[in-house]
């Protein structure tokens, strides 16, 4: 029985260290390996410390930085007020309260609020607590308060020593971001002002400047790509949502809250299904080109196209998988199948007019409906799309396109605010003057309605996403702006 009360001791020991990790050293060292050989580490050291713990509102929480030396010497830090710090126990570090970023050779510490509620906006799009910040292996044994062994990135810390960085998050930026009402342009570039040559001419495009940007800013947009190199490091602490695309800088930019990788949709399924000769031939029933639509919408959802790659093994063990796009459809009636297939959701591409482009009640009911309003036409279109969303738990969402008469511009996002509300999760992305380009400012309702420029707008909303990570940039070549909004 010795050998196992020993056993039993020591594990008591153990846990008691764990538990009480706070009173240990105030700073951990770990030097960082490859996950294996066909993998490369983008990282070569990682410094934890911690401050002594604090009450905040009634709660016991404690300051921690994490301090990461890349395999050129630079380095990045991350700092958070939380329950716990990492490394200190198997327990993670809890709840988060307030997070901060400071990037490799900045002179600015970035703060990320949700300004929607007040609390610390994370990067959202992956799972950042598992993956982007350090824990403690299965096993790891406890000494000073700080775990032996353990993995960050996918790839395997191991308790060192050596002297920490001093690093400074002064001065420090606060960027409140909205994550329940998003505004912005997946393009970065605009008209010049000149119009273009009719019939068939096309206008004339020059890249945002920053004034361009800041304009933008002013007037409420929080969603942007980047236009030039040379602003990039501005536009990453102003206060929005960047999507990079491929230009990721990796790790770092992966630890800014503001940063978007996935796409921002697929494109219209069905249509193209038309287009490209994806219906079956001579189909016998309406399920035969329903199961077609159904692996069309699917196939963009394969993992092999959502897999996020830095870079050959950078990413070790990890599986980054972005997340799903929205569908962004004509033939609205195809929404239930959309969402059945997987979609995370639909934005119907609205020409609202009088009559037609789907809305033909005398076709489907017969005559004497003359004093359909335009309110009877959203409430058509709109019940497609809320019904599918409200079957599979998705969101649903409408957008402008030029082709709408200029008195409905206005009153269909109004509808569709209205139509959502306390009814499930609603989408809005879009403005655009045309297929090709991208205002660059956000007109007012009045000027929307009035502007000669055919406006493309759509409007969504994620009720289930806790931040703007499944905002994301547009795949193909249309332009984008606008709105999304929580219900």
């Amino acid at each position: 029985m010795k050998p196992l009360t020993t056993l039993l001791f020591a594990a008591v020991l153990a846990v008691a260290t764990v538990r009480a990790g706070c009173t240990g050293s105030q700073t951990a060292h770990y030097a960082a390996s490859p996950a294996g050989e066909r993998f490369e580490c983008p990282f070569t050291d990682v410094w934890v410390s911690r401050r002594a713990p604090e009450t905040v509102s009634g709660r016991r929480m404690q300051w921690w930085t994490m301090t990461v030396r890349k395999k050129d010497g630079s380095l990045f830090a991350v700092r958070a007020l939380s329950e716990r710090a990492p490394m200190a126990g198997q327990d993670g570090p809890g709840r988060i309260v307030r997070y901060q970023f400071l990037p490799a050779g900045g002179r600015t510490a970035l703060e990320y609020v949700d300004d929607s509620t007040g609390q610390a906006l994370l990067p959202g799009e992956y799972d950042f607590v598992r993956d982007f910040l350090p824990r403690p292996s299965p096993d790891a044994r406890f000494r000073d308060g700080w775990a032996s062994s353990g993995e960050l990135l996918g790839h395997p810390l191991t308790r060192s020593s050596g002297p920490a960085p001093a690093l400074d998050f002064r001065p420090l930026k606060t960027l409140r971001i909205r994550t329940d009402f998003v505004i912005g342009t997946g393009r970065t570039f605009r008209d010049d002002g000149t119009g273009r040559p009719l019939p068939d001419g096309d206008y004339t495009y020059v890249p945002w400047t920053r004034e361009d940007y800041e304009q933008m800013l002013d007037a409420g947009f929080n969603y942007f790509a980047v236009s030039s190199p040379d602003l990039r490091a501005w536009l990453l602490e102003q206060p929005a949502f960047v999507a990079l695309g491929t230009g990721i800088v990796y790790p770092d930019d992966l630890y800014r809250s503001n940063v978007l990788t996935a796409n921002m949709f697929i494109d219209e399924p069905m249509v193209r299904m038309g287009w490209t000769g994806g219906i079956p031939v001579s189909p016998s029933g309406p399920e035969q080109v329903a199961e077609a639509l159904r692996k069309r919408v699917a196939a963009h959802y394969t993992l092999r196209d959502r897999l996020f790659s830095p870079g050959t093994g950078l990413e070790g063990t990890l599986d980054l998988v972005r997340p799903k796009a929205p569908s962004w459809e004509t033939e609205f009636w195809s929404a239930w199948y959309q969402l059945q297939a997987g979609a995370p959701g639909i934005v119907h591409e609205g020409r609202y007019v009088q009559r037609g482009y789907g809305w033909e009640p005398e076709r489907l009911v017969g005559e004497g409906l003359e004093g359909l309003t335009k309110t009877d036409m959203f409430n058509f279109y709109y019940a497609f799309l809320r019904g599918a969303a409200r079957s599979f738990g998705g969101h649903w969402g409408t957008s402008l396109y030029g082709h709408s008469d200029r008195e409905l511009r206005v009153p269909a996002p109004i509808r569709w605010g209205r139509a959502t509300c306390g009814s499930g999760r609603r989408t809005t992305s879009t403005i655009c003057p045309s297929r090709s380009s991208c205002a660059s400012r956000a007109p007012s309702p009045a000027t929307r309605a009035a502007t000669p420029v055919p406006l493309r707008t759509s409007c969504c909303d994620r009720r289930r996403q806790a931040s703007p990570s499944r905002r994301a940039m547009p795949s193909r070549g249309t332009a984008h702006g606008g709105w999304s909004a929580k219900s």
